[in-house]
């Protein structure tokens, strides 16, 4: 193979490789992300337990269309008092509950 050849297939490589996770959002480990916007997009916004419990930024309050959860958690609006279980693995690409959700804990 020529040098050219070899570009090319790597390029070919390299832009089937990011089709193949285009619905396959980036979260760490340890982490739970939100994203403003349904089907993880928007800005994003990480917590992790070791920030016990915190409110949602501003932007993501009542305003959280979709989320992966990379670690266990509880969601919480507070009026009504509501809460929502999240375990490691959990994702939602459109989120109902995001509609209400006022904070972010590491337990219920």
């Amino acid at each position: 193979m020529n040098l050219k050849s070899i570009i090319f297939v790597l390029f070919i490589a390299f832009f089937a490789f990011s089709l193949a996770n285009d619905d396959d959002p980036t979260c760490p480990n340890g982490f739970i992300c939100f994203w403003v916007g349904q089907n993880y997009t928007g800005d994003q916004w990480k917590w992790t337990p070791r920030m016990n419990y915190r409110d949602l930024p501003r932007q993501y309050h009542n305003n959280v269309g979709s989320y992966v959860a990379k670690t266990n958690a509880c969601f919480k609006n507070w009026i009504p008092y509501l809460t929502f279980e999240c375990n490691e693995g959990d994702s939602s690409h459109s989120f109902t509950f995001g509609k209400i959700i006022d904070g972010v804990s590491h337990e219920c």
